[in-house]
């Protein structure tokens, strides 16, 4: 009996390992990047496009306060800080035409560790 009882715990143990296997491998999430290649020859490959990051002289709170019409567009956490992109939007009087702004403001969190006591914030215009 004894000899039995170990044979079908062995056995139990062996199915639970090979469903474990074959469960990870069909939930595994994919990890390729599906992106084409740079100058790959495909109707749906998009160009690639110069973009200039041009430096703005102003802190990130400067571009939101004060109804300059700055709107965060969206956010990423890094490990140092956070990365915010910024749109501004205003319709001119002159046909009604719509002119946008995109910025990218990098805000670095305080770390007394390396001397940095203050939270700080860096941005970019882009094209």
């Amino acid at each position: 009996m004894p000899k039995q009882f170990a044979i079908l715990i062995a056995t139990v143990f062996i199915l639970f390992i090979v469903c474990f296997i074959t469960l990870y491998i069909l939930l595994k999430p994919a990890v390729e990047d599906h992106l084409l290649e740079v100058g790959s020859q495909s109707a749906y490959n998009a160009l690639a496009i110069k973009t200039k990051f041009v430096p703005i002289k102003s802190s990130m709170s400067e571009l939101m306060e004060g109804g300059n019409g700055y709107k965060v567009t969206s956010t990423n956490k890094t490990s140092t800080g956070l990365i915010f992109t910024l749109e501004w939007n205003v319709i001119t009087q002159e046909y009604y035409k719509k002119e946008r702004d995109n910025v990218l403001c990098i805000l670095t969190f305080p770390n007394p560790q390396k001397g940095q006591y203050e939270a700080t914030s860096r941005c970019w215009r882009l094209n």
